[in-house]
Order: structure tokens, then C-alpha cells, then sequence
């Protein structure tokens, strides 16, 4: 089976997305960091405001500094994160090339994957962690937080199932 897509920022992140809901404790790492961090922040904030609002400014006297603090880290996490993602997609290509589209022939001996003019590879069937598929993105490990990403759209009813049934016959059950 032969594939040419383009992956897109948005499939990027969906990559990612599905990555997190892999393990447990990656989706401990992301819930810390994308949902509790930065929580603590917006109630930080907001009792913040609410003491300024009230007219009960003493009550902060001792911990704006504090406050003030994790809304720091918090805007911080959330934009480092966000600039993070976006770096990791442009490294993925050249600088100043505009063609992103990426090319897979999958069949019973593995995976050659490339991006013309870029980058070269092939990958056994033995050399497969294992693979991870929802409605947006497939990904496919080949270490433990490494993995090669194909949009689903990009594929047919038709090229899933030989996909799925090339998996079935050739990749172990291991969870990346």
C-alpha cells in the first residue's frame, strides 16, 4: 500500500493528543501540566480579584507575592507548551520549505517512509512497538516515544483494514 500526505499542524497535535492517552502516567504528566497547573492559576487569579473587588486587600498582604507567582508559572506552562508543539512541528522540516508532504509504502516486510528531498527510512515489522489509531491520526511506535503519524483521512476504508491486518499479523501487543 502506497500513501502521499501532508501533515498538518492540526494532525500534528492530534499525534500528540493520542500519544498522551497511551499510558497512565503520560496522562498524569499532561493532566498536571495542561489542566491542573494551569487551574491553580486562574483560581490564584481569581481570588486575587475577588479580595481587590471586596475591598479585603489585607487578606492578601501576605500571599499576593505568591499568587502572582502561579499565575506566572501558569501562563508560562501554557505558553511554553504551546511554543513547544509548533517547534516540534517545524523541525520536522526544512527551513523555508513549503512541500510537507510525506510518503509511506507499507507492506509485509515493514514501513518506508519518506520526505522527498529530506529524510529516508524503513522500519521491520520487528522494529514496531505497536500502534495506536483514533478517528483523527495513526500512530505508529517504533520506540517509546517515538512514532511515525498518518492522518486517517489520509487512508481508505480500504487501506485501514489492510493496515489493521498487516498490524494483527506482525506487531507484538506492546503497549508503547
Amino acid at each position: 500500500m502506497k500513501l502521499t500526505y501532508t501533515l498538518t499542524l492540526a494532525d500534528f497535535k492530534a499525534g500528540i493528543r493520542l500519544h498522551k492517552r497511551q499510558k497512565l502516567g503520560r496522562r498524569i504528566h499532561f493532566f498536571v501540566y495542561d489542566v491542573l497547573i494551569p487551574l491553580l492559576g486562574a483560581l490564584a487569579l481569581l481570588s486575587m480579584i475577588t479580595a481587590y473587588l471586596s475591598g479585603e486587600k489585607e487578606l492578601l498582604d501576605d500571599v499576593h507575592l505568591t499568587f502572582a507567582t502561579i499565575v506566572a508559572i501558569a501562563v508560562l506552562t501554557i505558553a511554553i507548551r504551546a511554543l513547544r508543539v509548533r517547534k516540534a512541528y517545524k523541525e520536522l522540516f526544512p527551513p523555508g520549505r513549503l512541500d510537507r508532504n510525506w510518503s509511506m509504502e507499507i507492506d509485509d516486510e515493514g514501513i518506508l517512509y519518506s520526505i522527498r528531498g529530506v529524510v529516508e527510512g524503513r522500519v521491520l515489522w520487528s522494529g514496531i512497538l505497536s500502534v495506536a489509531q483514533d478517528d483523527r491520526i495513526i500512530s505508529i511506535y517504533i520506540s517509546e516515544i517515538q512514532y511515525l503519524s498518518i492522518p486517517s483521512p489520509a487512508m481508505s476504508s480500504e487501506q485501514r483494514a489492510e493496515l489493521n491486518d498487516l498490524v494483527a499479523r506482525h506487531v507484538v501487543k506492546k503497549k508503547p
